[in-house]
């Protein structure tokens, strides 16, 4: 069964924006019938978000003690709206179309990288204008952190393990002018996980 993780984010709300949020919540989950009984009360919630209500007018309007207290309603409303949403990830149960009518939001899991990753694709080789030199090219491969790079002087077939770079583009040097060069590559993901090789690249060094 997958995981309910709740985003809130309510650190990084204005002030009414915050008093919106609890608005939009309790308008939610009223009535609603897949969380029958909320913990905590929703009466609760709406007498403190009424009062956090009061304190934002009475703070514009620079009433002593004002500030103070509406940044304690501010911060008593934000543990019942984490208490609220663990109610609401216990009774939704892993089905995330309930969840959703609570009115909180899930964090996006990240999907994971496939394995292996996808072959490297338009694999390349360019002379660079130096005879001892040639440039690869290639696309790069989602979830791909790194590629190896392998070559023969020989043929397609015998390559052996040249370097790993990060980016979609590396110079051979040292090479010798007018020698065949081939090349393949191969992208390498998260946890070391291995792509299949892209299609044998050639070129002659001049």
């Amino acid at each position: 069964m997958k995981k309910l993780v709740v985003r809130l984010g309510l650190s990084r709300l204005t002030v009414l924006g915050f008093l919106q949020f609890v608005e939009y919540i309790l308008q939610q989950m009223t009535g609603n019938v897949n969380f029958p009984t909320p913990i905590p009360d929703l009466a609760a919630i709406k007498f403190k978000m009424l009062a956090y209500k009061q304190a934002i007018t009475d703070a514009e309007q620079r009433i002593a003690g004002a500030i103070e207290l509406r940044n304690q309603l501010r911060f008593d409303l934000s543990i019942m709206l984490k208490n609220l949403a663990n109610y609401c990830v216990q009774v939704a149960n892993g089905d995330p179309a309930v969840f959703s009518t609570s009115g909180f939001e899930m964090k996006r899991t990240p999907t994971p990288a496939p394995d292996p990753l996808d072959p490297v694709q338009n694999l390349r080789m360019q002379n660079t204008g130096t005879d001892t030199e040639l440039r690869l090219l290639f696309k790069s491969v989602r979830y791909g952190k790194s590629y190896e790079v392998w070559m023969s002087p020989l043929n397609d077939t015998n390559f052996t393990y040249l370097t790993t770079v990060s980016a979609q583009r590396f110079v051979l040097r040292d090479l010798t002018p007018g020698v065949r060069y081939f090349a393949k590559v191969r992208a390498i993901g998260p946890k070391g996980i291995k792509g299949g090789f892209s299609d044998v690249a050639s070129k002659i060094a001049a």
